[in-house]
């Protein structure tokens, strides 16, 4: 049993290297609110389309931001069509499509996006009123 469990364990990492052997990209950024200040824990999420030979395929990786607003994806496949997705309470949900069209003239297997100082905008939403009822 045991040594099924590793051939499992081998095959499955071996799938997953051989989906992300290609070009690999990094993107990284630092969230921040409108008066500049870095937010901690917001979702950043990233999505990747892929072409293979049996058609699309996507790829979605997620973190979250660390006490300086920074987030960092590494060994990210490199894709035609990249999406980031950022939320976080308090906040207005944005989504960013990314480009990595002016790096494919470097000769280096991995790409990189800084994506700079992203501004999340303040959600304020009003609460109805509560009604405590006593027995």
């Amino acid at each position: 049993m045991k040594k099924l469990l590793a051939l499992a364990a081998i095959l499955v990492q071996a799938n997953l290297f051989a989906q992300h052997s290609g070009p690999q990209a990094r993107i990284f950024g630092k969230i921040t609110d409108d008066q500049g200040k870095a937010i901690a824990n917001v979702s950043v999420r990233v999505i990747i389309e892929q072409q293979d030979n049996k058609g699309n395929s996507s790829y979605t990786k997620g973190v979250t931001t660390k006490s300086n607003g920074q987030f960092d994806f590494t060994a990210l496949p490199a894709g035609e069509k990249i999406s980031i997705k950022i939320c976080g309470i308090g906040y207005e949900p944005l989504v960013q499509d990314i480009s990595f069209a002016e790096l494919k003239s470097q000769t280096s297997s991995s790409q990189e996006k800084n994506l700079g100082e992203i501004v999340l905008k303040s959600s304020i939403m009003e609460l109805q009123g509560v009604a405590y009822l006593a027995k």
